[in-house]
């Protein structure tokens, strides 16, 4: 998928997906997730940098660090959320239906997860590069100060 695809399916895919199992998050976060940081943390190497990947149950996360110091921290957890009552009145769940699970991207410093869910290998290592870049761009000081 190209990137403004990508761009625009995040822009507007915002309801939740009542089918995908929090197994179904797990098993992506493991497999898709993991590959993609474990390659650009090879990667990385190449540019003078050490990549921490950790990895849990339900998450993975991939550290970046430059001369000793942390440069970036990318995060995707399996979180679980209930579904709110007024958005789907019509469903008679019950208390464990009434849930929906994401596979979130978390930064460090951010406030606003975003669900990585269904996104390719490849796809996968271009948001980590985009948010990556987004920070180094924003923490270079401009000409001026230089």
């Amino acid at each position: 998928m190209s990137d403004w695809k990508l761009y625009l399916r995040r822009l507007f895919d915002s309801t939740p997906d009542v089918d995908r199992s929090r197994d179904d998050v797990v098993r992506y976060i493991q497999t898709t997730v993991v590959d993609a940081l474990q390659e650009v943390q090879e990667e990385l190497k190449d540019y003078g940098r050490r990549g921490r990947l950790d990895t849990s149950d339900d998450a993975a996360a991939l550290t970046v660090f430059h001369e000793g110091t942390e440069e970036f921290h990318y995060a995707v957890e399996a979180r679980t959320y209930r579904l709110p009552n007024f958005a789907f009145p019509a469903m008679n769940l019950d208390d464990d239906e009434a849930r929906y699970h994401r596979a979130e991207v978390h930064l460090r410093g951010e406030a606003n997860p975003y669900d990585l869910m269904g996104c390719t290998r490849e796809e996968v290592i271009h948001d980590f590069l985009e948010e990556y870049g987004r920070q180094m761009r924003w923490e270079k000081p401009s000409r001026s100060e230089t």
